[in-house]
């Protein structure tokens, strides 16, 4: 063997060992980076969420499947979908930083935590039920310092996440009735009340077929169906270009509630969001066949919330609706009924 030949086979070598310890030390880096994962908690199955905001306990229960149930009232219309997001943080709750040998818990806001989080269910690393609390304390450069109940030895940060998404009243939590869809075709009646003042109004539906002016293939005419509606304010025929029909209808078509704002409230503080008294705004809508919606509306909110006090007849939620579409109902009941668009009257 020359030189030339010798050197070559010890690079190769080099090359070997080299190669080799490359892939040797990036198996080790990976395996650490793996052990130095933490988790304060890695369940699956969570079925039992537990927490408090503002002094109260509230416990939610999972029945079947992305259905929760309020454990306090289970009659409570609850939106499962912020509970359903708690409960997936619990599936690998990781710490971003751990402290093993903390200082006193106040120093982190734990000896008298912010918030006290428990989830129940199936531990992800055995078969087995298990339960976990999560301690949140202060605040730390956007995340939280952490504890697991019954283990002061070791202090956590966290992601805000758990805070935020526990950051809720159960009203928050609540499910807003959904409103039905009301449009000219399915409205059959509307009557307006308020303050010892009302109007009523009726529809009549027509529908006749014309021809288009077009013949077919087989050379007979053509044919469409037209609907026209007529409207009646206390017997009498409205234009058909009424201005105020048109407000009403589009104010019907605009009804929802956004949020929920109150739950089983008593006579007196129905009443001191307007909706028991001479002031209340009652709207009674006939529809789709005979069924009716009767819906209060009361006073604002708060200043400049865009928002009034409303409910269903009969109905335990207080909600908000849009304050402008309460007050274009409210203005109807004093409007001429009978006035069109300028430019209409003007032609």
């Amino acid at each position: 063997m020359n030189k030339q030949t010798r050197t070559l086979a010890v690079l190769a070598i080099l090359v070997v060992v080299c190669l080799g310890g490359y892939f040797a030390l990036r198996s080790w880096n990976q395996t650490q980076e793996e052990a130095e994962h933490t988790y304060l908690a890695r369940m699956s199955q969570v079925s039992h969420i537990t927490y408090d905001k503002d002094g109260l306990e509230m416990g939610f229960t999972l029945d079947g499947e992305d259905v929760w149930v309020y454990d306090g009232d289970e009659t409570f219309p609850i939106d499962g979908d912020d509970l359903s997001a708690i409960a997936a943080l619990f599936e690998s709750l990781e710490a971003q930083r751990v402290i093993t040998q903390p200082e006193a818990l106040s120093s982190y806001g734990l000896d008298q935590p912010q918030r006290t989080v428990t989830a129940e269910g199936q531990s992800a690393d055995s078969e087995s039920s298990d339960a976990v609390t999560i301690l949140l304390g202060d605040e730390v450069n956007g995340a939280y310092y952490a504890m697991v109940e019954g283990d002061e030895t070791t202090v956590y940060t966290i992601p805000s996440d758990l805070f935020d998404k526990t950051d809720c009243t159960l009203l928050q939590l609540g499910q807003p009735e959904q409103l039905p869809s009301l449009k000219e075709e399915n409205v059959e009646a509307v009557a307006l009340s308020q303050n010892g003042q009302a109007v009523s109004l009726t529809k009549t539906t027509q529908t006749e077929t014309i021809e288009t002016g077009e013949t077919g293939e087989d050379g007979s005419p053509e044919t469409q169906e037209i609907t026209q509606y007529t409207w009646y304010l206390d017997g009498a025929e409205l234009p058909q270009d009424s201005q105020a029909v048109d407000d009403l209808l589009s104010a019907l078509a605009q009804l929802n509630f956004t949020q929920c704002l109150a739950y089983k409230s008593a006579q007196e503080e129905l009443e001191a969001m307007g909706l028991a008294g001479e002031d209340t705004l009652t709207l009674t809508v006939t529809y789709g066949g005979g069924q009716t919606l009767t819906l209060l509306c009361g006073i604002d909110t708060g200043e400049e919330s865009g928002s009034v006090y409303a409910m269903q007849e009969g109905s335990d939620m207080v909600h908000a609706l849009s304050s402008s579409t309460a007050d274009t109902l409210s203005g109807l009941i004093q409007a001429d009924w009978t006035a069109v668009p300028e430019s209409e009257e003007e032609s």
